[in-house]
């Protein structure tokens, strides 16, 4: 089962937008948990910023159980995946 979130369509999401964003889906697919869960639309640094906030909840799901593996589809945007190494308990 797989569940995305656009900064794209919502530039101004918040931690708490994108984790009742999440909560939902977890409800409208009727499970307990989302196997993988991806962050799309990084390309700008207003964007950026709030992709990082977004990190933060999906590492939060992440060791709730929620989410097993996280995707990021960024468009080149190299500085999140540098920057979300120092949220994320991940390896380069």
């Amino acid at each position: 089962l797989a569940h995305n979130f656009s900064l794209t369509r919502r530039p101004n999401a918040d931690k708490a937008e994108f984790r009742k964003h999440c909560e939902a889906g977890l409800k409208k697919l009727k499970t307990d948990h989302i196997d993988l869960l991806s962050l799309h639309g990084v390309n700008n640094e207003e964007e950026f910023t709030n992709a990082l906030q977004c990190v933060e909840v999906m590492e939060e799901l992440r060791k709730e159980g929620k989410v097993r593996w996280l995707g990021f589809s960024t468009h080149g945007q190299t500085k999140l995946i540098v920057d979300v190494r120092g949220h994320l308990n991940v390896e380069p």
